[in-house]
């Protein structure tokens, strides 16, 4: 059962929001159902997204100013995508892992956990810390970081943007599971 999205929660939680127009508690309602036919709780929790139609537009408005979502290739901030190097969106992730874990979640999936596609996330945040991570500045960027539209023409340090990427997320998998 999917009982949390990005910032919010279908259940009492201590980390996350209540989303638009929710009143029940999923995980307690789960946890029963389990209980009673000797079921694992499955928990499903779907990382980085905020739905327009779930999330409170108090809390989507706080995240864009703050620069907690993720900006495209084209420099559009995309306020449905948390940004996975914004370090409140990690420890916002990992909190609500070990939550779900701590209420009695036996088996958690990670959903989204993931960027959308390639033109996610080239925010400033991002492309200072790959910079950092690489030890140059990048002189075209976003370009020097991507492949051209026919797929045959690699930036300079597309590959390197790739593992900066991939270890955003691995890290991020073993930080959680490490909490939990």
């Amino acid at each position: 059962i999917n009982l949390c999205t990005g910032p919010v929660a279908y259940y009492e939680s201590d980390v996350l929001a209540r989303p638009k127009n929710y009143e029940g508690d999923a995980f307690e309602e789960a946890m029963k159902a389990c209980e009673k036919y000797g079921l694992d709780m499955y928990a499903w929790r779907v990382c980085w997204r905020m739905p327009e139609r779930e999330v409170p537009a108090e809390i989507i408005s706080r995240f864009v100013t703050e620069g907690r979502v993720q900006v495209t290739v084209d420099g559009k901030v995309d306020p449905q995508w948390l940004c996975p190097s914004h370090s409140e969106n990690r420890r916002q992730e990992i909190e609500a892992f070990s939550e779900l874990a701590r209420k009695g979640a036996k088996y958690i999936s990670y959903d989204y956990i993931r960027f959308p596609n390639d033109d996610y996330c080239y925010c400033e945040r991002c492309k200072a810390l790959f910079e950092k991570r690489i030890g140059i500045k990048v002189a075209k960027w976003p370009d020097d970081v991507r492949c051209n539209d026919s797929r045959t023409v690699f930036g300079p340090h597309y590959e390197a943007w790739h593992e900066f990427r991939r270890d955003l997320i691995s890290t991020l998998v073993r930080d959680a599971s490490a909490a939990m």
